[in-house]
């Protein structure tokens, strides 16, 4: 409950007081005489942004303060979380803004802040205007009226309907989820038909990927790799004076003195075998030259295949066998 208010430089109002008295306090006049600026005082009261234009001319700062005896007990607890002394029944908030710009809350003549005042002022009044009448008609403000007319003794009574608003709304949710939307649930199942008869289109292999991708490869080098094996094969076998020739006369060679040098033979017999296995290594480079050959239309049968296996696999996550998991 509001029991004084003072206003100094308010807009036009160089300074004015008004003592209130118990029940219902009328302040009527003419147009221009101060009404609404009592209105825009204890507005600031009640935590409204202020402005320099509000200040009087000619003047550096207005003030606004207000003596309250709020109801209940709740905005003790305001002020003692904010770390203000709460005693007695009366509140006394004080608003000064200057015409530079400063603005300072006072609560119980204790500096704060504007959102403790904000939050406090809901204990110390409320202001209604025009067409705050259509308020009356929301649900929430209803019921809780409803509500409040029970008094003490239908405070058990809202307990248990909360409970039990509260075990409906946890049952609802979980019918929800165990049920679903039923056209949410066709739409998923034909979008996993389709997904499925996708992944049975492109008839995958685990691991097929692995594979093409080496493949790749080989085709897409296969000049460079038939030349780098036909001169290795060319050094090692074919040309004058190969490898494989040059070992085997050093081989000869050991042998003609075998007679005289004690280690000669068992040379002879590590170049031997050296000889065998250039002999082997050739050969095999021989076949696979014979069947290495570039293949534009294998290369672009790879690619395209590729393609969809990474398409596939960016779609559903992970590689192929992940894919056929999925399946």
């Amino acid at each position: 409950m509001l029991r004084e208010i003072h206003v100094r430089n308010l807009a036009v109002l160089a300074e004015a007081a008004v003592e209130l008295g118990a029940g219902f306090n009328v302040l009527s006049g003419e147009t221009g005489a101060g009404k609404s600026i009592v209105v825009d005082s204890l507005s600031l009261l009640a935590g409204a942004r202020a402005s320099t234009e509000m200040v009087r001319t000619g003047a550096e700062a207005l003030t606004v303060s207000g003596v309250f005896e709020p109801e209940g007990e709740g905005w003790r607890a305001v002020l003692e979380e904010a770390g203000l002394e709460a005693e007695g029944d009366e509140v006394l908030v004080r608003r000064e803004i200057g015409r530079s710009g400063r603005n300072r809350v006072f609560v119980n003549d204790q500096p704060t802040t504007l959102r403790l005042l904000s939050d406090l002022a809901p204990y110390l009044l409320r202001i209604h205007g025009q067409r705050d009448e259509l308020g009356l008609i929301e649900p929430d403000l209803q019921r809780a009226m409803l509500d409040r007319s029970g008094g003490p003794d239908a405070q058990p009574l809202l307990d248990r309907v909360a409970a039990a608003c509260e075990q409906h709304a946890r049952l609802a949710e979980r019918l929800e989820r165990l049920s679903g939307d039923d056209r949410v649930r066709r739409e998923r199942i034909d979008l996993l038909r389709f997904q499925a008869s996708e992944i049975d289109a492109a008839k995958l292999r685990a691991g097929e990927e692995v594979e093409l991708k080496a493949e790749r490869d080989v085709l897409r080098n296969a000049e460079a790799i038939t030349r780098a094996l036909g001169t290795a094969f060319s050094l090692l076998f074919e040309d004058e004076g190969a490898a494989v020739e040059r070992v085997g006369k050093a081989g000869s060679l050991l042998a003609e003195v075998e007679a005289w040098e004690p280690q000669a033979a068992a040379w002879g017999a590590e170049l031997e075998e050296a000889r065998i296995r250039l002999t082997e290594t050739a050969r095999s480079l021989q076949h696979r030259l014979d069947g290495l050959e570039a293949d534009p239309a294998r290369l672009d049968f790879v690619e395209e295949r590729l393609a969809v296996i990474e398409r596939l696999c960016r779609k559903h996550g992970g590689d192929s066998g992940a894919v056929l998991a999925r399946r």
